[in-house]
């Protein structure tokens, strides 16, 4: 966010972003390992890719910023639908 603000990175920011990413990664390894059908662990690495994307994107390019956050609210949706169904 700082960057996306003009405002200069500090450690803190970028060590809050790795665990953040960190995160992501634990979780997807979570779901993979979980024995949850195929299908639910390709929408948890889409949404992975799509919540790294919101951080890749130039952040003077607002298009390019909303176009990666609606991505990933997309993937998050679709991943909750799926699980949803999956646990009825």
């Amino acid at each position: 966010m700082a960057q996306r603000a003009s405002e200069p990175d500090t450690d803190t920011a970028r060590a809050e972003r790795y665990a953040a990413r960190t995160a992501m990664t634990s979780a997807l390894s979570s779901v993979r390992l979980s024995g949850a059908p195929a299908r639910l662990s390709e929408l948890a690495v889409a949404l992975v890719a799509a919540s790294v994307a919101v951080g890749d994107a130039p952040s003077l390019d607002h298009g390019a910023v909303q176009e990666a956050g609606d991505s990933a609210r997309a993937a998050h949706q679709a991943l909750e639908t799926a699980a949803a169904s999956h646990l009825r």
